[in-house]
């Protein structure tokens, strides 16, 4: 099947493939007067729509909309002039890559998971987001935790990317998940060159959320950021990753409860590569010929031997 046409409340829409395999729609006003389309964009399991497209249409105007979009959408749910009209099945994407050639980083946030992203980036794989904040719409409170990671099992099966990092990947119990259900994906365990480090670096990152050695989980509600991703507030972002910490159930200070979250990580997954028989690999981005032993591990040909290093936390 090449292509697929629905005709809505004058509106007609066409799924099909391009030369290069791409799945695209296009949109083509058959009426004899303006109609205005918004189309809400979903992956297949989730319940709400990680991306929306809006356009006047003109009469006998056609438009082809967000093929980046189109390449992570399982369904549409189509508005014409404001009313719901149907949900579009798209086809299968043709471009998709097999799960086992997906690279899964698993360390926690504050491992140097960024400079890990832009060596790979820099050799040429493709990377979740990509800095395209809009992806982040999809981890909001609902579908972001532990206890449902449908939205974060669609985006490894249905996004063409070759590597995922940081949140919600990283984040302690959703990792271990993702070995379980994806034991054929390539894993990286991201390190610190020993915890203090770690500690020292969570602290200093987001810092209004641990002032005089306490978690402070008001600051989040009061509306404290670090930094925008777009429309997305950081708010429920960061609130979601502290969650899988789990802080609260540690005992003794803050930077104790910091160590036993990060040890614990470590482990659990270690445990869960070797009980799943998994390829992965360990990573320290600090240490000299990392990035070779990575790439080697990879078998992509590469001349450097060190990481890029991005958001290096000062006196660590």
């Amino acid at each position: 099947m090449n292509n697929v046409v629905y005709n809505l409340s004058g509106v007609r829409i066409i799924n099909y493939y391009d030369e290069n395999h791409n799945r695209l729609l296009k949109l083509i006003n058959n009426s004899d007067k303006n109609k205005k389309v918004k189309l809400f964009y979903y992956y297949p399991s989730v319940f709400f729509p990680y991306y929306k497209f809006e356009k006047e249409l003109k009469v006998n105007e056609w438009i082809v909309p967000d093929l980046f979009y189109l390449n992570s959408c399982g369904f549409i749910i189509v508005y014409v002039d404001d009313v719901l009209i149907g949900k579009i099945t798209l086809l299968k994407n043709k471009k998709l890559k097999k799960v086992s050639e997906k690279i899964i980083c698993v360390g926690l946030n504050k491992t140097g998971t960024s400079s890990l992203t832009r060596s790979l980036k820099n050799i040429g794989l493709t990377t979740w987001a990509d800095g395209d904040p809009t992806h982040m719409l999809n981890f909001s409170n609902y579908n972001f935790s532990n206890n449902s990671i449908g939205a974060v099992i669609d985006l490894i099966e249905k996004t063409d990317v070759d590597f995922y990092q940081d949140i919600p990947f990283s984040c302690p119990g959703i990792s271990e998940r993702l070995i379980n259900i994806f034991p054929q994906s390539k894993y990286i365990l991201t390190k610190r060159k020993n915890v203090d480090v770690w500690v020292s670096s969570v602290k200093k990152f987001w810092y209004p959320f641990f002032e005089n050695n306490k978690f402070n989980i008001n600051a989040l509600t009061m509306g404290h950021t670090i930094y925008d991703r777009g429309n997305v507030p950081e708010l429920s972002y960061l609130l979601n990753l502290f969650e899988t910490w789990d802080l609260d159930s540690y005992e003794g200070t803050l930077d104790d409860k910091l160590h036993q979250v990060y040890i614990n990580h470590n482990q659990s997954v270690k445990n869960t590569l070797i009980s799943n028989n998994c390829d992965w690999i360990e990573i320290d981005v600090s240490k000299k010929g990392e990035f070779k032993k990575l790439t080697n591990w990879l078998k992509i040909n590469n001349t450097e031997e060190d990481f890029v290093w991005i958001n290096k936390t000062k006196n660590k």
